[in-house]
């Protein structure tokens, strides 16, 4: 039940991933065009309506690749991600805040994987059977595997079967699911997203950009238990594996802006090796020795072809006795003409241990041995308090004679 459970998550990650226009284009109601965006002194309501659509199209769009020129894109919010370095290629209003509905199926369908047994059994309340939009046709009482319910809600994007998954998860308490989708989304670093509900049925305080979605779908097809070669044999071309997202498409648009999106990445990038495992990053002198800092790993980046990519590199340095290989000694950063920052840890190719003086060395010898230093200590301890009883009878017995000899000399 599980595995087929991740199974289907990974169809819905390759809708995301390779023709996500057709999951975020549209809806569950009408007036989806308004968003809402949190100031911090309360919500700001902000109606995207045609006046508001052609506002955002005015932003052409940015690419990574400055010899060529970046895609068209007609969506007014875009971006193209690498999944594993996070490098942003291309970007178009990433950070405009719009209400995705299916942003909201995707982290219900997280919590509910992290949180819940999938072959726990889900009675369908009457709040589930009457939720509005897409449904299921639930019937009230009935119970449903959990892992059924994520299938529905993953293929059929069914509102009464995602109410229902939250009801269970959370022991009947639909806030507490959504507290639990937010905290997702914050440990994800989804800093302008919050949901208000499970569904995506529209509320004017809940919005998403295609940044955080970019987060939302990078986890997922990152965490091992839904890495497939499903995902990876569609969504990556040499060793580049790509997430695409095309938001509030016009519907005649939505699988050429996400082509145009996926060509123009594996057209124009590639992934090479930053550092490589044991490169010396660098030498420096320390307490009479040369210290040579090095990387324990590979490190990947991606750039545009024919770019070195690299606008500056600097290195700090944090060297103190003792020196060991496993602990890091300072850091390297480069970072890349998108101001992406690559921090690579530095280990000491050696090892410097002070030399100990002979209270030291005693100290660490008993330390390392000290179940024989107790047993020695007890069978010292006996030792002395044998002597110190052999000892006393041999007093005992010189008194003796001495008495012994003192009443002799007076008779």
């Amino acid at each position: 039940m599980q595995k087929r459970v991740f199974m289907l998550f990974l169809a819905i990650v390759l809708i995301l991933t390779c023709s996500v226009g057709v999951c975020f284009a549209g809806n569950e109601t009408a007036g989806s065009g308004s968003v809402a965006q949190n100031t911090g002194s309360g919500t700001e309501s902000k109606d995207s309506g045609t006046e508001g659509r052609e506002s955002r199209a005015e932003d052409t769009g940015r690419g990574a690749a400055s010899m060529v020129p970046a895609p068209e894109i007609g969506a007014p919010s875009a971006l193209l991600m690498e999944a594993e370095t996070g490098q942003i290629l291309y970007e178009k209003n990433i950070n405009a805040p719009l209400h995705i509905s299916a942003a909201n199926k995707l982290m219900t369908i997280l919590v509910a994987i992290e949180n819940g047994n999938l072959s726990s059994y889900v009675t369908a309340s009457s709040e589930s059977v009457n939720t509005e939009g897409s449904t299921l046709s639930l019937v009230v009482g009935e119970k449903y595997l959990l892992g059924d319910l994520l299938s529905a809600v993953m293929l059929t994007s069914a509102n009464d079967a995602a109410i229902a998954v939250a009801e269970h998860v959370s022991s009947g308490d639909i806030g507490k699911f959504v507290d639990l989708m937010n905290k997702t989304a914050e440990k994800l670093g989804m800093n302008d997203t919050h949901f208000s509900n499970p569904t995506g049925l529209y509320d004017e305080s809940q919005y998403t950009t295609a940044r955080d979605i970019a987060l939302l779908v990078r986890y997922a097809i990152a965490n091992p238990q839904f890495n497939t070669q499903t995902v990876i044999s569609t969504a990556s071309r040499s060793n580049l594996k790509l997430i695409s997202i095309v938001l509030d498409a016009p519907e005649e648009t939505m699988f050429t802006d996400t082509k145009a999106l996926l060509d123009y990445g594996f057209d124009n990038f590639r992934k090479s090796t930053l550092v490589s495992k044991n490169d010396v990053i660098k030498t420096i002198e320390f307490e009479g020795h040369e210290i040579r800092l090095i990387s324990q790993s590979d490190i990947m980046y991606v750039h545009p072809l024919g770019e070195s990519y690299i606008k500056d590199f600097n290195v700090n340095v944090d060297l103190k006795t003792p020196l060991k290989k496993t602990v890091p000694a300072g850091n390297a950063v480069y970072v890349l003409n998108d101001d992406t920052e690559v921090r690579i840890s530095l280990y000491p190719e050696s090892e410097i241990v002070p030399v100990e003086d002979t209270k030291t060395r005693l100290q660490k010898l008993v330390m390392e041995n000290k179940d024989i230093f107790l047993i020695v200590a007890v069978l010292v301890a006996i030792e002395i308090l044998l002597l110190i009883a052999n000892v006393g009878k041999l007093i005992a017995r010189l008194i003796t004679f001495v008495q012994h000899r003192d009443r002799k000399g007076s008779e």
